[in-house]
């Protein structure tokens, strides 16, 4: 690089200076592989994985766990403690803050390099940071332009619409991002973890909210009870399901249910739920009801396919182990019928509806939903549709075994790294086998992604 400036950080580490850039690379001697390049930009950095000896890039900024597991990963290949390498990269980005203007921690933050990262890239969300929240590995895409602003205002502004970001609005929305506890006599505290669920209601209902409603979702997230299952980040599938179910119950009703879904104590319950909304809401008589329970039993009511709720269910499942569902738009129909739940009514004439199944689990089956195993997260199907929406994902044939499925005869589990899929495999719990283990395409999947996540149904008794 003309004019650029070079010094090493660490044991085969080195820094780079061009301008403002910074290019982090590895080498015994001198820079040899770029491996991450750190680019100032209005009150925040860019942080980009290079590839192709930096003449292609990758934005990393909304994954700081990533890129913290993939320095590790580097710093083993080339025999170097993955510590020092933090160690290294944290104090040298904490020296260049001043200089890049953006965001820096606040003395005895305990963050890391993940909360550096994620504060830098997201000032917002840094400030929230300082406050205590724990920093968090992944952001949700949908909240990252608004965390990249300067202040609380202009996020409010870019996440609610510029006419929204009222006082009221602004005090909710910081309290979401840095929730406190309930106070046990004089002393409050600081949650562990933002509200994302419920910051990722508000903004799916914010254009058909008022600022004083907005301010009320947001206010009745932060003040519920802590969830009991882990903070559920909302991917942008789970925001577009959110908005076109809120946005069909109409201004009014959804005002009051986006307010009982950022407050219910399951995320992946209520999801479900407007999920089930919008799969039977021409089949409703008059207005949605407008409190989430109530929508819920309406829905029930008039469903024409498996909810997977039973009278006499074999067993319990927990409301933790609720999945989200996805509703992708698939036309094709599907080959798996079972019993409907009510007597059939005739239906208009036009284009017939295929039928859909929500699948249910054993417990221990159940447990596995959002394992994580390092960098992987293991999910389940919970209905006929998200397993033809992975079969689309992974192109094989993962939609054609729903009625296998449904039966309980097998049992599919998915590998997400990130928030992307990237395989399946097939087991056989009542018989402890393993079917097929495989990516998109049918192909192989490396040892990193097969080895541990083998090991873990292995350490189960799932399989042998």
């Amino acid at each position: 690089m003309t004019g650029a400036c070079t010094e090493r950080v660490s044991k085969g580490l080195w820094w780079t200076c061009s301008g403002d850039q910074g290019v982090l690379s590895t080498g015994d001697s001198a820079p040899e592989r770029p491996l991450l390049s750190f680019t100032p930009g209005s009150g925040h950095v860019r942080a980009d994985l290079l590839l192709l000896s930096g003449r292609s890039s990758i934005d990393l900024s909304t994954r700081p766990g990533a890129l913290r597991r993939l320095l590790a990963d580097e710093a083993g290949r080339c025999g170097v403690a993955a510590d020092s390498w933090m160690t290294a990269l944290s104090a040298h980005l904490l020296r260049c803050a001043p200089r890049w203007n953006v965001w820096l921690p606040a003395p005895g933050s305990t963050g890391g390099l993940v909360g550096i990262l994620g504060g830098m890239t997201h000032p917002v969300l840094g400030m929230a940071y300082d406050s205590g929240t724990r920093p968090v590995e992944e952001i949700p895409l949908w909240a990252s332009p608004g965390l990249t602003q300067r202040s609380l205002r202009d996020a409010a502004r870019v996440a609610f619409g510029a006419s929204k970001a009222t006082r009221p609005v602004m005090r909710a929305f910081a309290v979401c991002l840095a929730p406190l506890c309930h106070e046990k006599g004089d002393l409050g505290r600081p949650e562990a973890g933002a509200r994302w669920w419920s910051l990722g209601v508000a903004v799916a209902a914010a254009g058909l909210l008022e600022a004083d409603q907005i301010a009320a979702t947001l206010a009745a997230g932060a003040e519920a009870d802590p969830p009991a299952e882990p903070e559920m980040l909302p991917s942008n599938d789970d925001m577009s399901l959110m908005k076109l179910a809120l946005r069909s119950l109409g201004p009014a009703a959804a005002a009051r249910v986006a307010i009982d879904a950022a407050s219910a104590p399951s995320a992946l319950h209520a999801l479900r739920v407007l999920d089930l909304y919008v799969r039977t809401r021409e089949d409703l008589a008059g207005a949605p009801p407008s409190r989430l329970e109530r929508l819920e039993s309406a829905c029930l009511a008039v469903a024409r396919f498996d909810t997977g709720r039973r009278d006499t269910p074999r067993r319990s499942i927990p409301s933790a182990a609720l999945r989200q569902i996805r509703t992708p738009s698939i036309r094709t129909g599907v080959t798996d019928r079972e019993p409907a739940l009510t007597t059939p009514q005739p239906r208009p004439q036009g284009r017939a509806r295929p039928e859909r199944h929500t699948f249910s689990y054993d417990v221990e089956i159940t447990r596995l939903h959002g394992r994580r195993i390092g960098p992987l997260t293991l999910s389940l199907p919970w209905n006929s549709l998200e397993l033809r929406a992975w079969g689309s994902a992974l192109s094989n044939c993962l939609g054609s075994y729903a009625a296998p499925v449904s039966a309980r005869r097998t049992v599919v589990i998915g590998v997400r790294e990130g928030q992307r899929l990237i395989g399946a495999c097939e087991i056989r719990p009542q018989q402890s086998r393993l079917v097929q283990f495989l990516g998109r395409a049918n192909s192989p999947l490396p040892g990193r992604v097969t080895d541990p996540v083998l090991r873990h149904l292995r350490s189960l008794g799932l399989i042998i």
